[in-house]
């Protein structure tokens, strides 16, 4: 639905206002084409009949044609557009007075979200550092993709704390504090193509058109996250929308509250998003119920996973990504691991060279070589 139907005969005009009356509301570009796409299908299913003349029972017809082939959902949201649409062009219809809403019940796994770890994982196996940037963002934001590829450099503002992103969602604009995706991003902009550009996307593609990298799309990030998660071998479903869930079910556990879910989120207030968040903590309140009863320990103070945790560096303070090897900044041996090796590698090349020394015919040829490059 990228692009908006192509409405042609009888009721071209009537599209065409409806859009514009679209268009005054403020509605988003996406959401008018999906509003439109909604009302070509519901014109397609009548032989594209003139919609001026359709009846109540037409409407019916319809729903009940949707309701054999869809889900609950997809239905509930044909029901809330073409009743939008109708308003327009008939305020005083009743086309939809004995038509039931039935919204399924949102069901998220719970089981066997995106965690920490699944991130780390997923970040080892990007190939670049824009593609690091991107995934770390998108877990770290909880935000939903087309936020987050919505993104310009200046939107990101760097503090003390770490940087907040400004993204324009479906509540409109909203800022998101954002801690362990920090280090990632600044590495991105920092060989970003356009970083000085405020108004260039945040992320784009790694090929030009028409001569400039262009604004990421979210067909790519989909891919490029089924391709990371295959390449890490984590065997969960991982998209955008795994990677907000997972995120906010953390969150959750941590103690967020619903209201402050529903700001960092962007949900409307009537939204029941949250409340389909917070029952992902009945096994917490289990326990919880356990706890006051003394059977199991307390865990009402349940500790951050450090998995993302950037890693700061003693000599010269730079935070770096979480498994980073060395200071992008002063170049210092971070990993445990690395600088053992180092010192291995070292030591080896020590005891190399003294047992060169004690070997008469090698001081002899270096000895040598030295009284030829004195003499030219």
């Amino acid at each position: 639905m990228k692009y908006p139907p192509e409405f042609t005969g009888t009721n071209a005009d009537t599209l065409q206002d409806y859009k514009r009356h679209l268009d005054l509301n403020n509605f988003k570009p996406a959401t008018i084409n999906t509003k439109l796409w909604k009302v070509y299908a519901f014109l397609k299913f009548h032989n594209n009949m003139d919609v001026k003349k359709v009846t109540k029972r037409e409407v019916e017809d319809y729903i009940l044609h949707r309701r054999k082939n869809n889900k609950p959902k997809t239905v509930h949201n044909d029901i809330i557009d073409l009743r939008l649409f109708f308003k327009w062009l008939k305020p005083e219809n009743n086309f939809f007075e004995d038509i039931r809403k039935v919204r399924e019940k949102r069901r998220l796994p719970t089981n066997d979200p995106i965690t920490p770890a699944d991130v780390r994982k997923l970040l080892r196996a990007c190939q670049s550092q824009r593609d690091r940037a991107i995934t770390a963002l998108t877990y770290d934001s909880g935000a939903r993709i087309s936020e987050v590829l919505g993104l310009n450099v200046g939107d990101v503002v760097f503090d003390q704390y770490g940087a907040v992103v400004t993204v324009d969602g479906k509540t409109g604009m909203r800022r998101i504090r954002l801690v362990d995706s920090v280090p990632e991003i600044q590495l991105w902009i920092n060989q970003h193509p356009y970083k000085d550009d405020s108004k260039s996307p945040l992320f784009t593609t790694s090929r030009k058109k028409n001569e400039k990298f262009q604004r990421l799309n979210v067909r790519t990030v989909q891919n490029l996250f089924k391709k990371l998660a295959e390449e890490a071998g984590i065997n969960k479903g991982v998209h955008p929308h795994a990677l907000r869930h997972g995120r906010l079910t953390e969150l959750v556990k941590l103690g967020m509250k619903e209201m402050e879910l529903r700001i960092f989120a962007g949900w409307e207030p009537g939204s029941d998003m949250p409340a389909t968040y917070l029952h992902l903590s009945g096994e917490d309140v289990d326990k919880r119920v356990l706890s006051i009863h003394g059977i199991v320990p307390d865990e009402d103070k349940p500790e951050k996973d450090e998995t993302l945790k950037p890693r700061e560096c003693p000599r010269c303070g730079k935070k770096n990504p979480a498994d980073a090897k060395y200071c992008s900044q002063c170049s210092l041996v971070l990993d445990a691991k690395t600088a053992m090796n180092l010192k291995e590698d070292r030591t080896q090349a020590s005891n190399a060279f003294k047992n060169a020394l004690n070997n008469p015919e090698f001081v002899a040829k270096v000895a040598q070589m030295m009284q030829k490059e004195q003499e030219r």
